[in-house]
Parts: C-alpha cells; structure tokens; sequence
C-alpha cells in the first residue's frame, strides 16, 4: 500500500536525470518535477509513521488492559490472603503471581514495537484484514 507507493516513488526520483545533466532551459522544470515527486515521498512517509504509531498505541493500550487485569487479580488474592490468614494455599504468592503474568500476558509483545507492526503488516499481506489485531 504505502510501502508500494513509496518504492515506486523512489524509482522515479532515482530514473530522473540529475539536474546538473539536463540542458540549462529545462532545469527549472526538471527540479520542479523532481521536488514534487519529493514532496509526495515525504508526505507518504510521514503517513507511514503516522499509522505505525497508532499501531503502537492500539497494542500498548492491550497490554495496558493486560498489565491492569493482571494487577487487579493479584491484589484481590492478596485482600483475600489478607482476610483469610488460616486459609491454606495451593500456591504460595510468588507463584501466583508468576502464573498470572505467564497465563494472562501470553502473546504481549508490543514494547518490542518494531517486530509487533512487522507481524501485523504481514498478517494484512496475507489477507488477515485485522493484522491478527483482536479488537
């Protein structure tokens, strides 16, 4: 999508004549077209980020809600540990707390951002429209 047009973009710019090879009278227009074309790549790029970073904050969010969730379970055990003290556990808190981040932040993996929009553009070329993004 944008990478095909950036790319084809960059071609071009690549195929043009530099400047200082053209004839004087044509320059003008030659670096005009040029910057235009330019400015096209720019503006696409800028855009690229721009949806790559809503990509981060969609995930971050996720892993937000995750975090939270997580957080949540175990301050409620421990309330209930708390009001219960004679109340024998299977496991002690530590693995409770391991057990809840290994279950639950299964598949987090957006503070490695660069990797988490690479799987998720590879899931839209494969036809995945939602990039394997549950919303």
């Amino acid at each position: 999508m944008i990478g095909r047009e950036l790319n084809k973009l960059s071609k071009i710019i690549n195929d043009m004549a530099p400047v200082s090879e053209v004839p004087a009278f044509v320059r003008p227009k030659s670096r005009r077209e040029k910057n235009k074309i330019a400015s096209r790549a720019c503006r696409l790029k800028k855009k690229a980020h721009h949806e790559a970073n809503k990509l981060k904050l969609f995930g971050l969010e996720r892993e937000h809600e995750v975090l939270l969730r997580v957080i949540r379970k175990v301050k409620n055990e421990m309330i209930h540990r708390y009001k219960n003290p004679t109340v024998k556990h299977e496991e002690s808190g530590l693995e409770l707390f391991e057990r809840l981040i290994r279950d639950d932040m299964l598949g987090v993996q957006v503070g490695n951002s660069t990797e988490f929009i690479t799987e998720v553009l590879q899931n839209v070329e494969k036809g995945n429209l939602t990039g394997g993004l549950k919303f």
